[in-house]
């Protein structure tokens, strides 16, 4: 995360300034509430091949794999050998849960109801304050959705992406090996396939919102960074019921398996981080 923000530790924030969110051209989206359970094949999912080199497979961009001794074609049957040996293993397996959520906030809590009775509170999430780059502009993320004195519902959606429960035991088992490459190989192309599932997940909400993907700004907050508590990763396994996907939290609210991530999305134009 960028260093232009940062969580504020004080309880009493009666004095903080906070920024005046702008809901004038904001309306709630005509969601269609409830969960939706995706699952693809490798060769289904977009995979952001640039950030599975650079960032997951630790090659640098393109103008670096040279200086490593490697070509653009080495480098291209290295991905397609992966994927398709991914495959046809079942290493790797794109599974998530998505769901849509009446809400309301009261200033820094987002209150969560039932969608088949809007009347009916769920859960809480509280929000941290963060900073954003004036000395006076201060936020959080519950302060981006409509509030209860509006008398108006919003929708708040939520995800949970995993590149499945098999990876670990072929990282394992290449690890016993001490064949510490191919692990690693598997490892970073888990890690970008629970990612981009997300994006995926993340349009399909657009898309259960009634909204155009192409059209529609949203923002995508994860429990663990800045603005929400790591343990929401919790309430979020819990509110889209995603142990029928065989995931798994450990007491730390990290999940099992490990390339596995969850999120918060939030519709309006004005949300950020920072």
């Amino acid at each position: 995360m960028e260093d232009r923000y940062q969580s504020t530790e004080s309880k009493d924030d009666s004095n903080v300034c906070y920024r005046k969110i702008n809901f004038s051209n904001y309306e709630s989206p005509a969601a269609q509430y409830g969960i939706q359970e995706y699952q693809l094949s490798l060769n289904e999912l977009k995979i952001d091949m640039n950030a599975l080199y650079n960032l997951n497979w630790k090659l640098g961009r393109k103008g670096a794999w040279l200086k490593k001794g490697m070509t653009d074609q080495q480098v291209d049957i290295l991905r397609r050998e992966w994927l398709q040996r991914s495959e046809e293993k079942g290493w790797i397996t794109p599974h998530g849960i998505v769901g849509l959520f009446p809400c309301q906030s009261i200033e820094n809590t987002l209150i969560i109801y039932n969608p088949i009775d809007v009347q009916k509170e769920i859960v809480r999430i509280d929000t941290d304050t963060l900073k954003g780059i004036d000395t006076c502009d201060f936020f959080s993320i519950a302060r981006f959705f409509l509030s209860v004195d509006t008398g108006k519902i919003d929708t708040v959606g939520f995800l949970i992406s995993t590149a499945g429960v098999f990876s670990r035991s072929a990282i394992n088992e290449y690890k016993s090996k001490h064949d510490q490459t191919s692990a690693e190989m598997i490892q970073g192309l888990a890690d970008r396939v629970a990612e981009d599932m997300a994006n995926y997940l993340q349009n399909r909400l657009i898309m259960m919102a009634n909204l155009t993907v192409e059209t529609t700004p949203v923002t995508r907050y994860q429990p663990g960074y800045p603005g929400l508590d790591i343990k929401y990763n919790q309430l979020i396994y819990q509110i889209l019921q995603a142990s029928r996907i065989q995931i798994m939290l450990n007491e730390r609210f990290e999940f099992i398996p490990e390339s596995t991530t969850s999120a918060l999305i939030c519709f309006h134009p004005d949300a950020t981080y920072g």
